[in-house]
């Protein structure tokens, strides 16, 4: 593969992620743990990919697909605080392109990708993903730039539970709307190639949390509404896998959010509570959900399947009752 693009919202951390097999779709779209700060496009033809959102062991570089396959198309989450160590021999290096609300942090991140790579291969835009308006431009401007959209990975996230109508917007408005824009591009009735969506939601997506009953809510919205996208697509043939990704408590910044009183409002009197709990599922470092990312990625027969990622049972998926019979498209 001689690209593959990445496009990505914010997230707290940089990932270097393996390059996927031929038999993947060619684009990947994710929005991070964090607010919506960032965005970015990557492209990346046969080594590590240099821009998602969270640290991992660098992976060596399999052999070079061949000149004959696409391009892969990649959009994800980007890292506003770090860029961790690549290696720089025997890869061909990716093309990306950083949005961010906070333009200083995403600029120090441009500079730090030119260090790696050629300052052509990036490019930073400023934008707010919370803004219908822009995350509709950037979409634009990622395709009309680089041709197309193969696999799209939704993870922005916040915890307000004062400004609830912000977190709503973040956590579940922009991953709906996201998987939407992406679908525009995806979707074989509409003329796409497929692809696949990845929204990352959290095990609040699955148990109720007290300590965060609009993040719930927006958490359980995000696996109802990914679940109720993948069958649409099976159904009716849109030739996009969907999948959601629940994770327990990760190692970011998110974590934070529980000890403000600003942010939790009447459920900071829950604070003791969420350390019990955080003390009894454990906190799991992002390279663990990355490894997730790429499993469910690769797990083509599993459209619509939920990942938990644990401290204690590791990478697995959600069971569930037999699904409702759904009704058959004429």
């Amino acid at each position: 593969w001689r690209t593959s693009k990445l496009f990505c919202c914010p997230t707290p951390h940089l990932l270097s992620l393996h390059p996927f097999p031929p038999s993947l779709p060619r684009t990947f779209f994710l929005q991070p743990f964090l607010p919506p700060l960032f965005l970015c496009l990557l492209f990346h033809p046969c080594s590590l990919h240099p821009c998602c959102p969270f640290p991992v062991h660098p992976i060596p570089p399999p052999a070079p697909y061949p000149k004959s396959s696409p391009p892969l198309r990649y959009l994800s989450g980007t890292p506003p605080l770090s860029i961790h160590s690549l290696p720089s021999s025997s890869c061909v290096y990716s093309q990306v392109i950083l949005l961010d609300l906070n333009r200083s942090v995403g600029e120090a991140c441009k500079e730090e990708l030119d260090r790696k790579f050629d300052s052509a291969n990036s490019l930073f835009i400023a934008c707010d993903v919370g803004s219908e308006e822009q995350l509709k431009c950037a979409f634009k401007q990622a395709i009309e730039h680089y041709g197309g959209l193969d696999i799209l990975c939704n993870n922005a996230g916040i915890n307000n539970e004062n400004n609830w109508e912000k977190t709503v917007n973040i956590n579940l408005t922009s991953v709906i709307r996201g998987t939407y824009l992406a679908l525009e591009h995806m979707n074989k009735l509409s003329g796409g190639k497929g692809g696949i969506i990845v929204n990352v939601a959290s095990l609040a997506g699955i148990y109720p949390a007290p300590h965060g009953p609009v993040y719930t809510a927006t958490k359980h919205g995000v696996v109802g509404f990914t679940r109720a996208i993948a069958a649409a697509s099976k159904l009716a043939g849109y030739g996009v896998r969907v999948n959601t990704i629940c994770p327990a408590f990760v190692n970011t910044p998110l974590l934070n959010s529980v000890n403000s009183k600003e942010i939790m409002g009447n459920y900071y009197i829950f604070k003791e509570t969420v350390q019990k709990l955080i003390d009894h599922y454990g906190i799991l470092e992002p390279s663990l959900i990355v490894q997730g990312l790429l499993q469910i990625i690769r797990e083509e027969e599993m459209n619509g399947a939920v990942m938990r990622i644990t401290k204690t049972k590791g990478i697995h998926f959600e069971s569930y009752e037999s699904t409702l019979i759904q009704p058959q498209l004429k």
